[in-house]
């Protein structure tokens, strides 16, 4: 991970931030000063978990990227930039609505079950339900400032999209996909055991003729509980439930499978046709290509705008190692 990762600043969840780091702060804690404010060790830690937390649900395969010391640089610029948004907030004189307030407060507290375990658990933090509301207010007031000052004062044009294209077309790539056929028997939970039996001696049977070349449609017509579903389409990976996905794409095209069970009942699959990885071309990137490029100025004005406030700002690093490396610009 390089100094990108300090360069874009995404929206911290300020509630969790708050509610993880309770009690009072002295200056004994103090790892970065903003205008008279305190930064402590604590913040910085459970901001730089919750970086760890939205990595592994976006890209679950960078989640190990970026040292340390980085993660803590980046998530030390994220809150001296809440310090400095919630200072700007308040300037302007925005207050939420109380209706929105009152339903992200529900929402949280319902995450605890019953009123007597949400307000034992906001004691243990060292928090009451007024600094909690404070904190939800906080957050989506942040919300509506990085909507107005991430605006794109004009659309992604045709030419900054395909630009981006050339530039990345090995991000632009279609996934691997299979097409099948299906002859399935449904099975009564309820029925005794030797009409189970049957059902699976006449699965075996049918997958037997299937395998030894039989016409696959004829098949279906003849012996699926759905005989008229035989195509089920096209599938991507994550696509199917596993059992299916997994006999689905062990095969090659043409074959069919052993027999698979499912909440349905059991399947025999018949790979029809497959797709490999291939390139997208740029009429069927283009879509993506806007929404990133979209992303990127999008980031950019919010970075513009934080540098901004850092610059007319009074930041003292009490932990030195936190200073950032280069100024982001």
């Amino acid at each position: 991970m390089n100094s990108k990762f300090i360069k874009i600043v995404p929206v911290v969840l300020v509630v969790l931030l708050c509610l993880s780091c309770g009690g009072k702060k002295s200056s004994q804690d103090a790892a970065i000063i903003v205008n008279g404010e305190i930064i402590t060790q604590e913040q910085i830690s459970h901001s730089v978990m919750f970086f760890r937390m939205q990595q592994l649900r976006l890209t679950p395969e960078s989640v190990f990227e970026g040292s340390d010391g980085e993660l803590r640089k980046g998530a030390s610029r994220q809150l001296i930039a809440n310090v400095l948004m919630i200072k700007d907030i308040k300037q302007r004189g925005w207050r939420a609505e109380p209706e929105r307030v009152d339903r992200a407060a529900s929402r949280f507290a319902s995450q605890f079950g019953d009123r007597e375990t949400f307000l034992a658990q906001l004691s243990v933090m060292g928090e009451s339900e007024e600094s909690m509301r404070a904190g939800i207010e906080e957050e989506l007031l942040l919300d509506s400032l990085m909507s107005l000052v991430s605006t794109l004062k004009e659309p992604v044009s045709e030419e900054e999209k395909l630009a981006h294209f050339e530039e990345n077309k090995a991000r632009y790539v279609s996934q691997p996909r299979a097409r099948a056929s299906h002859i399935v028997f449904t099975i009564d939970l309820s029925a005794d055991s030797a009409q189970v039996w049957e059902v699976m001696a006449r699965a075996r049977d049918v997958q037997t003729r299937a395998k030894l070349g039989e016409d696959f449609n004829s098949l279906i017509k003849k012996y699926s509980s759905q005989p008229n579903h035989g195509d089920m389409g096209w599938f991507r990976a994550g696509e199917l439930i596993p059992d299916l996905e997994q006999a689905l794409f062990s095969l090659k095209k043409g074959e069919v499978s052993s027999l698979v069970p499912s909440s349905m009942g059991i399947h025999i699959l018949k790979k029809t046709d497959e797709e490999e990885q291939r390139p997208l071309t740029y009429e069927e990137a283009a879509p993506r290509a806007a929404q990133n490029v979209e992303m990127s100025k999008r980031s950019k004005l919010v970075n513009i705008y934080i540098d901004s406030l850092i610059a007319a700002a009074d930041v003292r690093y009490i932990d030195t190692s936190l200073i950032p490396e280069e100024t982001p610009r």
